[in-house]
């Protein structure tokens, strides 16, 4: 059977959003009961709320984080789902950020490997394996939310009161005010950011809940709950100063039995494209030999796997990817035996008589 293999249960979209800080509550009251900002309007319909608790997940040596991902667990009725967000972050219009996140069923009491299938959780154990997930934190928050609309466009105003809970103790507290792309033009939340920085009582945050809530638990230890909220931002003031996204480098590419074909091949290319972009830079700057021979070792990898697998993708919405890897695959080829001759060279050399190595 051949197609473009996607889980049912499988959400991946990108997150972009204006975050705040808020420095001053009336601020906050007023600007998620204002009835406009600029050409947008607040669509009718009362004002939202909800009660929203999250566990943020990952293994003892962290191995989410150093990977460059966040795992979050939200109950939803009687569903429970797990939110996988990469770290790392880009530029969107007037200085939102924009991230990747992919969503799918989760089980709060069992390990990520016993989940049902999706891409989320495909991603947590090509990076944990079987190693069980512990609570890093909880962060708790009252939501009020709304919506703005200006033509196609949609845009998510919630002002959050977080609490952040850790080891059964609320450690500390905060408000932010939020503006996330639900659809349309992102340039809106330019002209957002323009009203919204004018404001005294909001200062611009790059970071998420969970950087807030991990230093809001560093800086708080044992203090009363009430003697604080996060200062702004120990955030960086330019994106370009955030790492770059990257894939993920796991232990295995986390085939299971109950894997459609199509769905193994993708687990193992995506393995090998990882291993492949984690040489990268060591290959460009020339200073690895060693690097540019696994970066081709795992470029040769993925394409041995489309001879394996290739026959459960549609060919035409692929072609790309397999001529890039042709490509790339011919350009290291031809690097790697010039170091190969050079490697001879030098090892021939090492043999001769003094006065003809000089030579």
């Amino acid at each position: 059977m051949t197609e473009d293999f996607e889980p049912a249960s499988t959400s991946r979209h990108h997150e972009v959003e204006l975050k705040f800080l808020v420095t001053d509550p009336a601020t906050g009251e007023r600007l998620i009961a204002a009835q406009s900002f600029g050409a947008l309007e607040v669509t009718v319909g009362r004002l939202r709320t909800v009660q929203i608790e999250d566990v943020y997940v990952d293994t003892a040596d962290r191995a989410l984080g150093r990977h460059g991902y966040a795992a979050r667990l939200r109950q939803n009725g009687p569903d429970t789902i797990v939110s996988v967000k990469s770290l790392a972050r880009t530029a969107a219009a007037g200085g939102a950020v924009r991230r990747e996140e992919v969503e799918g069923p989760a089980d709060r009491s069992g390990p990520a490997i016993g989940w049902p299938a999706s891409e989320a959780r495909t991603l947590v154990i090509s990076i944990v394996g079987g190693d069980p997930l512990v609570e890093l934190v909880t962060i708790r928050q009252r939501r009020r939310k709304r919506i703005l609309r200006s033509d196609t466009t949609r845009v998510e105003l919630s002002l959050d009161e977080v609490d952040v809970v850790s080891g059964g103790r609320i450690a500390g507290s905060f408000v932010e005010f939020e503006a996330e792309l639900v659809k349309g033009d992102e340039a809106v939340l330019g002209d957002l950011a323009g009203i919204l920085e004018a404001e005294p009582g909001l200062a611009r945050s790059l970071r998420s809940k969970l950087e807030a809530a991990l230093e809001t638990v560093a800086t708080m230890g044992d203090a009363p709950a009430a003697a604080a909220a996060p200062t702004v931002a120990a955030a960086p003031t330019s994106l370009a100063m955030l790492p770059p996204p990257r894939l993920a480098v796991g232990k295995a590419p986390g085939v299971l039995p109950e894997d459609h074909v199509a769905e193994a091949g993708r687990k193992v290319m995506r393995f090998h494209l990882a291993r492949m972009l984690d040489f990268e830079a060591g290959t460009r700057t020339g200073d690895k030999a060693e690097d540019l021979h696994k970066m081709r070792v795992a470029t040769r990898r993925q394409r041995a796997a489309w001879r394996v697998f290739g026959e459960s993708f549609r060919p035409g919405r692929t072609r790309r990817y397999r001529n890039g890897l042709r490509e790339i695959a011919a350009r290291l080829g031809a690097v790697r035996d010039l170091d190969v001759l050079l490697e001879a060279a030098d090892a021939y050399r090492a043999d001769l008589p003094t006065p003809e190595q000089r030579a």
